[in-house]
């Protein structure tokens, strides 16, 4: 007996090598590759969300920018996404990405990124039902939460993001990292990009287990943070953590917000 009487609540088409034809004026370009199709339907609303997976010749970056183009000729416009909080320790792995729609709906989004062996795996979203996402993304960004920045890590290092978030007047991102790499030397990669930034070094030091930073972060409010990289009991494994932190004390009165708990 099925675990639901009156059938599955979602269910999936599966389809490799083609995009279904009701589907088929999605825009792909000359010499992509469709692996697979796959399209998500509601029992009562039909199709929900519509995948497909390619795969395309060339760098993402550049493959985006020529599917933007040709999308704005088949009559889809630039959708601005409604902000959501970003940042925190990220992977090398870089993602390209744009999102179209057409007459507000539907959203598609468009997604590529680098394969191993060359060329891109590029990925197609379609949101048939974008207005069931507005009660969620109409609150937009908590004050402050702009302010984390996106670190990279080393190319080739292995990251699990461990958390994103926090309220008013403080944030936190958390990773670990497989990497080799001295904590200092660690450290110093990431100040780097917060140098970019023009954030200002106001202290730190390092042993061989644990490197630290203190920073002025260029904002009104007296923002500042700390960047801390741990080396447990000699591990290839590093703990990262950035913390940031309005130095007045005034009561946020906000709520919390939490974009990330844990990732691969």
């Amino acid at each position: 007996m099925h675990p639901y009487p009156d059938g599955p609540l979602f269910v999936a088409d599966v389809r490799f090598r083609g995009i279904p034809e009701e589907y088929s004026d999605l825009p792909v370009l000359d010499g992509w590759n469709v692996l697979g199709t796959v399209v998500h339907s509601h029992a009562e609303q039909g199709p929900v969300v519509v995948e497909v997976v390619l795969d395309a010749p060339g760098e993402p970056a550049a493959l985006l920018k020529t599917y933007e183009s040709e999308a704005l000729r088949r009559g889809w416009s630039i959708y601005e996404e409604p902000r959501m909080m970003q940042g925190g320790f990220v992977s090398d792995t870089r993602i390209a990405g744009v999102t179209l729609h057409r007459n507000g709906r539907p959203l598609l989004r468009v997604a590529a990124s680098p394969r191993t062996k060359g060329g891109a795996d590029v990925r197609l979203r379609l949101d048939l039902q974008p207005r069931r996402r507005a009660a969620f993304e109409e609150h937009g960004l908590p004050p402050g939460a702009d302010l984390m920045p996106a670190l990279r890590a080393p190319a080739g290092a292995r990251l699990s993001r461990q958390g994103l978030g926090g309220s008013g007047d403080e944030w936190h991102a958390d990773a670990r990292v497989a990497t080799n790499m001295p904590v200092s030397d660690l450290a110093a990669y990431f100040s780097g990009q917060l140098i970019d930034l023009h954030w200002l070094r106001i202290g730190g030091g390092s042993d061989k287990s644990v490197a630290w930073s203190s920073w002025r972060i260029p904002r009104d409010g007296g923002w500042r943070a700390v960047l801390l990289v741990i080396a447990a009991f000699d591990s290839g494994d590093r703990s990262l953590s950035l913390l940031l932190e309005r130095e007045d004390d005034r009561e946020s009165g906000g709520s919390s917000y939490t974009a990330l708990s844990s990732s691969p």
